[in-house]
C-alpha cells in the first residue's frame, strides 16, 4: 500500500500539461505547444481542467468525520458529470500510508482530526491522461510544514522542465528542496511519462538525484514529489486494491470473457 517507515507523508502532483497551464495553485502558464498535435493538446487540457475541479471538490470534502468512499465517489461523479472518466480510482491515503489506497464500495474509514490526507485522481478523456493530487490537514496544522516544502518542490521541478532535461536533474530539484525544509524525499515512489491509455508510460521522475532518463519535447510527465516525516522509503509489500488489465486470453466461461470485455473496454487506463 505504500507505507513510510515513520508517520506522515505529503503528495501534492500534476501531469505537466495540466500543471503549465493554470495560473493558479502549483503550476504557472508556461507550457509551450511544440510536439503536440492540437486534438491531443485540447483533449489534455480539458482532462487536466477537470481533474483539478475534481480534486479541488474532494478538498472540501476532507473534515472530521467524513467518509473516504464518499469522497471518491463524489469526486469521480463530478470527472462522470462533466462527460469524462476516471484515469485510475481515485487514491486517499492518510497519515504513515503514502499512497494508492483507494476506499472500496462498502469502506466504512471516516476522516479524523489530525489526519494527514493525500488526494489522487485523474481524468482521461479518449485515453489522455491528467494525473493531480494534494495534500490536506484534517483540521490541524501540525504538518503545515511538510505540506509546505512537497509543493515547493513540485514548483522546483516544474520550473525546471524541458526539452532535454535529465530526470535526474528534475529529482536532484526535488530531494533539495524537501531537504532544506527538514523532510526526507520518498526515493523509491516516483512520478512518471503518461501516454495514451498509459498511466505509467515507462519513464520515471524520481524524487532524488537519481536516474538517466532525458525529457523529449512534447512528451507528457506526472510529476509527484513526496516528501516524508519518516526514513524517506515506503514499504510496498501489503496488498493493494488497485488492478489493471495487462493482457486478455479466452476462458471456459463464457461469463468470464464477458467480465474480461467490459474491464477491456471501461478500463483501458
Amino acid at each position: 500500500m505504500g507505507e513510510p517507515r515513520r508517520l506522515a507523508a505529503s503528495h501534492p502532483s500534476s501531469t505537466y500539461l495540466e500543471s503549465k497551464q493554470r495560473s493558479c495553485g502549483r503550476g504557472r502558464s508556461l507550457w509551450e505547444r511544440r510536439g503536440m498535435d492540437p486534438d491531443r493538446h485540447d483533449a489534455l487540457l480539458h482532462a487536466g481542467k477537470v481533474s483539478r475541479e475534481a480534486r479541488e471538490r474532494a478538498v472540501e470534502l476532507v473534515h472530521e468525520g467524513g467518509l473516504l468512499r464518499e469522497l471518491a465517489e463524489e469526486a469521480e461523479g463530478l470527472m462522470a458529470r462533466r462527460g469524462l472518466r476516471p484515469a485510475f480510482p481515485t487514491c486517499i491515503s492518510i497519515d504513515h500510508v503514502a499512497a494508492h489506497y483507494s476506499p472500496t464500495h462498502d469502506d466504512d474509514l471516516r476522516f479524523r482530526r489530525g489526519n494527514v490526507v493525500k488526494l489522487d485522481l485523474g481524468a482521461q478523456q479518449d485515453g489522455w491522461i491528467a494525473d493531480t493530487a494534494q495534500t490536506v490537514e484534517v483540521g490541524t496544522r501540525n504538518w503545515t510544514a511538510l505540506i509546505r516544502a512537497s509543493e515547493l518542490a513540485l514548483q522546483t521541478a516544474i520550473e525546471a522542465v524541458h526539452a532535454g532535461v535529465s530526470t535526474r536533474t528534475i529529482g536532484e530539484g526535488i530531494q533539495r528542496a524537501i531537504e532544506s525544509h527538514g523532510f526526507r524525499p520518498i526515493r523509491n515512489l516516483t512520478g512518471h511519462s503518461v501516454e495514451r491509455y498509459l498511466l505509467h508510460a515507462g519513464k520515471s521522475v524520481p524524487n532524488i538525484a537519481h536516474g538517466h532518463d532525458v525529457l523529449e519535447e512534447g512528451e507528457v510527465v506526472a510529476i509527484e514529489p513526496f516528501a516524508s516525516s519518516g526514513a524517506g522509503e515506503v514499504d510496498g509489500r501489503r496488498s493493494g486494491n488497485i488492478y489493471r488489465v495487462v493482457r486478455t486470453k479466452p476462458l471456459k466461461q463464457q461469463e468470464l470473457n464477458d467480465f474480461l470485455a467490459v474491464l477491456s473496454r471501461e478500463f483501458k487506463t
